[in-house]
């Protein structure tokens, strides 16, 4: 206890006399990770809307905690990439760059400092997830699974293979205030032809199924029998009016149509699976320390111990 008292104590003296972002969190085959690093994705964690900051919970902690095992291992698996002579053409690199930098140089500065990131440290983040894609890449190619192992796998795991509802509308988009007649006349018979004169209406098919829900509308849609006229909804300035022309139940998928998807499960799972085994042997093989954990609850989420 002693001793892991005095070397806490040791590095958060030199701490103190470094950047906080520059402090050294973890090294991973002798490549450093520093709180920089954990800041940088802990920003883009929130650009896609991770609730970090909650005051009541220690999320913010627990997400860098997870974020050294991540960075740890990724820097072991490119430093391995390089080493099986692996490599990453510049020009990819750039075509990266270019694609996310846009038309404005001021947006493109805000972004960068958005992510605490200069662009040359973008540039190595690109390069980094670009060497560890190719190694995953290389490694899949001798993964192979049998027919028999299909089956097995299918029986054992049968009820995440469904055939997903759907539903097929057409739809018709008039403006907001024709939308209740619109639909009074629907269900009274009016010819389709008729209608799309009569309000100038815009009429559009269209599928759905049941797994890409992102309305109201289709998801009644999906509950309701042939012939079923839905609406008025506001869309926009516009509203939508449909007429249900076929619905087909969410179901079982037997094996002769679920195989190509259990074979495809299969292989990410032990693709995955390659690339975490490879990681825990660099760890051992390379070397790595994690010289801090955190706990605490937003904005106090602070180092607390070495190992």
């Amino acid at each position: 206890m002693m001793r892991v008292l005095w070397l806490l104590l040791c590095v958060l003296a030199v701490a103190a006399c470094t950047r906080p972002e520059q402090v050294t969190v973890a090294e991973a085959g002798g490549q450093k990770i520093r709180m920089r690093h954990l800041l940088q994705e802990a920003a883009l964690a929130r650009s896609r809307g991770e609730p970090l900051d909650d005051p009541r919970t220690d999320t913010l902690a627990r997400f860098y905690n997870a974020a050294t095992d991540k960075l740890v291992d990724q820097f072991l698996l490119a430093q391995e990439a390089e080493r099986r002579g692996l490599r990453i053409p510049s020009s990819l690199v750039d075509a990266e760059v270019e694609r996310l930098r846009g038309e404005s140089p001021d947006r493109w500065r805000a972004v960068l400092s958005t992510y605490h990131m200069t662009e040359g440290e973008l540039r190595d983040r690109i390069r980094t997830a670009l060497l560890v894609e190719r190694l995953a890449e290389t490694l899949a190619e001798g993964i192979r699974v049998t027919d028999r192992e299909i089956r097995a796998y299918y029986f054992e795991n049968r009820s995440r293979f469904r055939k997903p509802g759907t539903a097929r509308l057409l739809t018709f988009w008039v403006r907001p205030e024709a939308g209740e007649r619109l639909a009074r006349d629907l269900r009274g018979g009016r010819p389709t032809a008729q209608l799309v004169d009569a309000y100038r209406a815009r009429i559009l098919e269209l599928e759905v199924r049941e797994d890409r829900v992102t309305s109201v509308l289709e998801r009644e849609a999906l509950r309701s029998q042939r012939g079923r006229v839905l609406g008025p909804y506001r869309v926009g300035e516009q509203a939508v009016v449909a007429r249900v022309l076929a619905v087909e139940p969410a179901r079982q998928m037997e094996f002769s149509e679920a195989r190509v998807q259990v074979e495809a499960a299969m292989l990410t799972q032990r693709r995955r699976q390659v690339m975490i085994d490879l990681a825990r042997e660099l760890r051992q093989r390379r070397g790595y320390r994690i010289f801090f954990r955190f706990r605490g609850v937003p904005p106090q989420a602070y180092p607390v111990a070495s190992r």
